[in-house]
């Protein structure tokens, strides 16, 4: 945390007494890649908490810069063949590696803000997304396990098994009372 704000590069490296610290990005047609790139090292132009977190002596400030074409800032490209990524076929991975992290980015505020705005029919959705969406950013981000069908159901307002079987014990029970016919001129 800075006195302007959180900053969290995407990758913080420390080799010895230097810390690389390499922040992606994908930038419209509106502004220059060189000027994007620029910016984005002014954003962690701050060596003095970075060399204290770190402890390091030395730093390195860089950023994938490209545009959605998938071009990259002259800059940017310089400074990671400066980093001894050398080949083109290696820059192109990390392209695919910014877009992907770019679009998981998108993908989680898209859903973050539908989960904040979709109605939920059952008590029990409201009370699973209001005790998940906290922790969700976390959760999709961690380095192991995936999602399974149950997950999948509740992620998307299905509900779950739980919450089925639920409804046809209330059924049972009302046959019980009224009898097999639960048609709404029976009732």
């Amino acid at each position: 945390m800075t006195d302007v704000g959180m900053r969290k590069p995407d990758i913080v490296t420390k080799l010895g007494v230097t810390a690389v610290i390499v922040d992606a990005q994908v930038v419209n047609d509106q502004i220059s890649l060189d000027s994007g790139y620029a910016k984005k090292i002014d954003y962690y132009n701050i060596i003095d908490l970075i060399k204290e977190k770190y402890k390091v002596q030395n730093i390195t400030l860089t950023s994938a810069t490209l545009s959605w074409r998938g071009i990259w800032s002259q800059k940017s490209a310089d400074s990671f063949v400066g980093l001894g990524v050398q080949r083109k076929r290696s820059l192109k991975v990390l392209f695919y590696r910014v877009i992907i992290g770019q679009a998981r980015q998108l993908l989680m505020e898209r859903y973050d803000e539908y989960l904040s705005t979709k109605i939920l029919p059952s008590f029990s959705g409201r009370r699973v997304v209001r005790a998940v969406r906290p922790h969700l950013k976390r959760w999709a981000e961690r380095s192991h396990g995936g999602v399974s069908f149950h997950l999948t159901k509740v992620f998307t307002g299905h509900g779950c098994f739980g919450e089925y079987l639920c409804k046809i014990e209330e059924r049972r029970v009302l046959q019980e009372v009224v009898g097999e016919d639960l048609s709404l001129g029976n009732l």
